[in-house]
C-alpha cells in the first residue's frame, strides 16, 4: 500500500470510525477477543489516537472481569489467559496482581512474563 496515496488515506478515514464502533460494540457484548481485533485495527489506522490508552484500559479491565467470573466457575485456563491478555494490554493495571494471586491460590498457572 501507498500510505500517502489519497485513495488509501480516504479508505483509512472511512475505516477508523468503523474500527472504533467495532471495538465498542464488541466490548458491550463481552466479546473480548473480537474487541481486541478491532482495537488492533484502530491502532493500525491511527497509532496516536487520543482514545487508545483508555480503550486498552477498558479492554484489560473487561478481560479481568470475565476472567474473574470464569475463575469463580473453575475455568482456570481461561482465567490464566485473561490475566495474560490484561497484562499485555495494561501491564500496570491495578487490579491485576490481586487477580493473579486469586488465580494462583485456585491452582492456576501463569505464564512467565
Amino acid at each position: 500500500l501507498a500510505p500517502r496515496d489519497a485513495r488509501v488515506r480516504a479508505a483509512a478515514a472511512r475505516l477508523l470510525p468503523a474500527s472504533r464502533r467495532c471495538f465498542d460494540d464488541n466490548l458491550r457484548q463481552n466479546r473480548v477477543q473480537a474487541g481486541g481485533a478491532c482495537l488492533q485495527a484502530w491502532q493500525t489506522l491511527s497509532p496516536t489516537a487520543a482514545g487508545l490508552p483508555s480503550a486498552r484500559l477498558r479492554l484489560a479491565q473487561r478481560w479481568l472481569a470475565i476472567g474473574s467470573e470464569r475463575l469463580g466457575n473453575g475455568d482456570l485456563a481461561f482465567a490464566a489467559h485473561a490475566a495474560e491478555q490484561a497484562r499485555l494490554l495494561q501491564p500496570d493495571l491495578a487490579e491485576l496482581p490481586a487477580f493473579e494471586d486469586r488465580l494462583r491460590r485456585a491452582g492456576g498457572e501463569l505464564r512467565s512474563r
